[in-house]
């Protein structure tokens, strides 16, 4: 009987378990993202709402020490703003709104507006009238204005650049506390957040209209109210509330949807959305991002690296969580935000590395064409680059890629990228191999002899390989073909199906590249005379001589015929031209045309 107690005691508490699961928001513990975090300057500095530019710099204010930080190419700087100028709310501009390579920061304590030009580092002070307005977040309308909320004053306020003039927009509701901001760039409403008196509210700039939508009579904007607020690609209104929502207003704004966030993320805060349209919100006492899927109406947390949960709000040194607040994406989706009670900038690595391949592409050659890529990760570095072609791996050689073994044909090349954050990106490009006569002559020097038949008969084939332009490659490559197949006794083992395909893919190629120099001195082409076959390419190549110090500066340009000419050749540059009549011609370089000349005549 005991036992059976005890078990239906356990049953009975894995079946509130359930059910709580069931209740309860479903949020998943991520693991597959990586973070980083970086100091900016004492831990008591007070980072607070962070902004990425069009640049994918980042921007950070620093309330308690009355600075700027900036984070650009792995390097962060500080800027003075002055040590009671209590900087929280940042925004950069960008080409659309007019405020390109500008940000415009809200210093709370100053009771100022500034803005700071990127490039100088420059500031200007715009005052606001008023002892205590307290401007707390800034945004850039696509007009150029500039809209800020005064926490303290309770209104809405509007900043003309070009004027200095300063408006103010009382709310209906008195001492509202607006906190969150953020306007549509598509109609230019202000959307912002009353945190004491739990309302969403927005302003139509043509009017002054304010219209609040209310949750409840009151918040105290501390553990309970909305907070920040962000604006998705279709116009919706999203927000996060400090008692463990998160809120949702769409088209035509007249109600809100609001879902219960896991109580994990205790007091979400910051709030800002991906390319994707997913939320992602700072959970200040949870310690941990969060990141909320509309589609699929799922929660997923990443606890912060530094600090851990508190079960109540506190201050240091008696809070245990790092306090992240401001919460900002980069073009690529990586997550950046700050971390008030450490003095940090953090970033939630999302993005796998991008990756461009322009090397190998088309039609290749060579057996060791280049391989060039572009493989960048910004957050974590790269742990590994894997090559396929064809699904099987290959190695690099001094940055080529060994086509020695491989088979004539098109051939698709497979690039894999591992980050150090352990995110994978593949891209695929396609190419055809078609060995050129370099790779035929290769395939004949590889050839090792069984003995003096074998020595002879291969200083044969290499003569035949070599001879004069004068002969007729395609019967040379065919006898070449036959003689190796009565001999290949002759020769150690070596891949038939490869060395024949080589040989194939020259007579299939039915054309050769003949190599022309350009010089400086009549006749300005070394040979002046050329016989090739139809179907044959002709590739002129001006590569002067150089003592390492100085590059010639004199211009060539072939001249064909009035429909075919080349671009003005400068040193190191070339131009080829494939002969498919037959014939002969007589070629020019136009900038030299009466001592140039080169002729060729063209056979079956």
């Amino acid at each position: 009987m005991k036992t059976a107690t005890v078990k239906l005691f356990f049953l009975i508490l894995n079946l509130g378990a359930i059910l709580a699961l069931l209740i309860e928001p479903r949020a998943l513990f991520a693991d597959q993202f990586s973070f980083k975090e970086f100091g900016l300057d004492q831990p008591a500095c007070g980072p607070a709402i962070v902004a990425v530019d069009p640049d994918d710099t980042v921007w950070i204010a620093l309330a308690k020490s009355g600075k700027l930080a900036r984070f650009m190419n792995g390097k962060i700087r500080l800027y003075e703003l002055g040590p009671d100028s209590r900087p929280v709310g940042v925004a950069a501009g960008n080409q659309s709104n007019g405020h390109a390579g500008v940000l415009w920061i809200a210093a709370s304590y100053d009771n100022k507006i500034i803005k700071f030009d990127t490039v100088t580092g420059k500031t200007r002070e715009y005052p606001i009238d008023g002892e205590n307005s307290w401007p707390f977040n800034v945004a850039i309308a696509p007009d150029g204005k500039i809209w800020f909320t005064e926490r303290a004053s309770g209104r809405i306020g509007q900043l003309d650049p070009e004027t200095g003039n300063v408006k103010h927009f009382d709310l209906p509701t008195p001492n509202a506390g607006p906190a969150g901001l953020a306007v549509d760039q598509k109609t230019g409403i202000v959307w912002f957040t009353e945190s004491y008196a739990d309302r969403v509210a927005s302003l139509n700039p043509v009017t002054g209209a304010v219209n609040e939508l209310k949750m409840s009579d009151k918040s105290t904007g501390l553990v309970s109210g909305p907070a920040g607020l962000a604006l998705d690609g279709t116009g919706g209104v999203w927000f996060a509330k400090l008692e463990g929502k998160l809120g949702h207003i769409v088209s035509p704004y007249n109600s809100i949807n609001v879902v219960d966030v896991p109580q994990e993320a205790r007091r979400p805060a910051g709030i800002t959305l991906d390319a994707q349209g997913n939320v992602w919100m700072v959970a200040l006492d949870g310690n941990a991002i969060v990141r909320y899927s509309p589609a699929a109406e799922q929660f997923h947390i990443f606890p912060v690296p530094t600090g851990e949960p508190d079960e109540k709000p506190g201050v240091p040194p008696f809070a245990k969580t790092s306090r992240p607040f401001g919460i900002a994406t980069d073009h690529e989706g990586n997550v950046w935000f700050s971390e008030q009670y450490t003095g940090k900038l953090g970033v939630l690595d999302t993005a796998p590395a991008s990756l461009k391949v322009f090397a190998p592409q088309g039609v290749v050659h060579s057996a060791n064409p280049l391989f060039s890529t572009q493989v960048l990760d910004r957050v974590s570095g790269i742990h590994k680059v894997t090559l396929t072609i064809d699904s099987s791996p290959t190695q690099l050689q001094h940055g080529h890629i060994d086509l020695r073994h491989t088979l004539p044909g098109h051939h698709v090349l497979s690039v894999s990228v591992v980050s150090d954050s352990g995110l994978t990106s593949q891209i695929k490009t396609e190419f055809d191999y078609t060995p050129g006569q370099q790779v035929f002559l290769d395939q004949l020097h590889a050839l090792q002899p069984t003995g003096e038949e074998g020595r002879r008969l291969k200083a044969k084939l290499l003569d035949k390989a070599a001879a004069s332009q004068k002969d007729d490659l395609k019967a040379r490559i065919v006898e070449i073909d036959s003689s190796v197949k009565q001999h290949s006794a002759a020769f150690k083992p070596f891949n038939r199906k490869l060395f024949f395909a080589v040989l194939n893919a020259q007579l299939a190629s039915g054309g050769r590249a003949v190599p022309v120099s350009v010089t400086d001195f009549p006749p300005y082409f070394a040979p002046a005379e050329l016989i090739v076959h139809k179907g044959d390419v002709v590739a002129w190549k001006y590569d002067p001589p150089s003592d390492g110090h100085s590059i010639s500066h004199e211009l060539h340009r072939i001249e064909i015929s009035a429909d075919a000419k080349s671009s003005l050749l400068r040193a190191g540059e070339g131009f080829s031209y494939k002969f498919n009549a037959l014939g002969e011609f007589v070629i020019h370089d136009s900038q030299h045309p009466d001592d140039s000349r080169l002729t060729v005549r063209v056979e079956k």
